[in-house]
């Protein structure tokens, strides 16, 4: 009688290797059949690229105030290849100093965050890549958030001064 119970045992470890070894492998063919569609099949040309912005788009797109001394330079958009609000992000000059820069957008935008100085690279790094800022490090920059962060949905300035003039930076992560 014990006989023939050790050998339903082993009969049934032998099924559970088998079971184990039939989903090991049809896991393994999944893999293999999504990278071969991934690399021969998909069309990523589909993927939309940054497209430029106007002044008039991201006068309306960005759900902040801006003096109306300050200059319009550069914006781009990143389009959501699905659902959501793009990316944004844009360049202006200002013809004041940071400091009244800050104060004029701190007015105009009482939701936002106070504008905080900092001389690190954490969110800075996030404003402007393709609108040319570039962060330095000890470099004093003037930093407004419209939230916890630089999160989805959240928007935030930056204000920087490079070669004499006063520059703006804002960024809208969408969502």
């Amino acid at each position: 009688m014990r006989k023939r119970t050790r050998k339903r045992l082993v009969l049934l470890s032998r099924r559970a290797w088998i079971g184990t070894i039939a989903v090991a492998v049809g896991l393994f063919l999944a893999f293999v059949g999504y990278g071969f569609y991934a690399f021969f099949i998909a069309d990523w040309s589909r993927i939309p690229d940054p497209q430029g912005m106007s002044a008039d788009e991201a006068a309306t797109d960005f759900g902040a105030m801006l003096p109306e001394d300050v200059e319009f330079v550069s914006g781009t958009v990143y389009p959501v290849g699905f659902v959501g609000t793009p990316r944004l992000e844009a360049r202006y000059t200002s013809p004041d100093d940071p400091a009244t820069t800050a104060h004029a957008i701190a007015r105009l935008n009482p939701a936002f965050g106070p504008f905080e100085t900092v001389t690190d690279c954490g969110y800075p790094s996030a404003f402007g890549v393709r609108a040319g800022y570039v962060c330095t490090e000890g470099e004093p920059k003037l930093l407004s958030l419209s939230g916890e962060g630089l999160s989805l949905g959240s928007t935030g300035f930056l204000i920087v001064t490079r070669d004499g003039r006063t520059e703006v930076y804002v960024t809208s992560m969408g969502t």
